[in-house]
């Protein structure tokens, strides 16, 4: 796979610099548009790749470079919202969704995706009271006054 991306990047180079010094090539509607599609394509592709190999903020970056190209592209909404999953980014990831399913509101693997991230919000939700319970319940009585827990302040 390392050659696939080798070369996916090396097109998209090669893209991004005929896109920007070929003034006249860009003037072309149909020429431009073929130019976006395979710019969309790498990006998807290498959102894809991204994913697969657990580079979170790499996919995030490749997937919102595809949004620019076609904000309506499902793959790349989708690929977006499985990286800001896998960071932990609920609220943004949340906004993304709710665009996407008033996109396509037929589409079942973003219901899915919908449950699934407010199934993740809920886990970190628990296991940072569960961690916050254990600093509480260990610490000596004298340090206990003053601590922060779930947005309040113990007194």
């Amino acid at each position: 796979m390392d050659k696939a991306v080798k070369i996916w990047k090396s097109s998209l180079r090669s893209l991004n610099v005929i896109t920007n010094n070929s003034a006249e090539a860009m003037q072309d509607n149909t020429y431009r548009d073929k130019l976006e599609k395979m710019k969309l394509r790498i990006n998807l592709n290498l959102a894809h790749n991204s994913l697969q190999e657990l580079r979170w903020v790499d996919a995030e970056d490749y997937s919102r470079a595809a949004l620019e190209i076609d904000g309506r592209n499902i793959k790349g909404l989708y690929r977006l919202i499985l990286a800001l999953l896998e960071q932990d980014k609920f609220v943004e990831c949340q906004k993304v969704l709710g665009y996407a399913v008033d996109t396509y509101p037929q589409e079942e693997s973003l219901q899915m995706l919908r449950l699934r991230a407010v199934a993740a919000e809920r886990n970190k939700c628990s296991r940072e009271r569960g961690l916050w319970s254990d600093i509480l319940t260990k610490a000596p009585n004298h340090t206990k006054h003053g601590m922060f827990c779930c947005r309040r302040r113990r007194t």
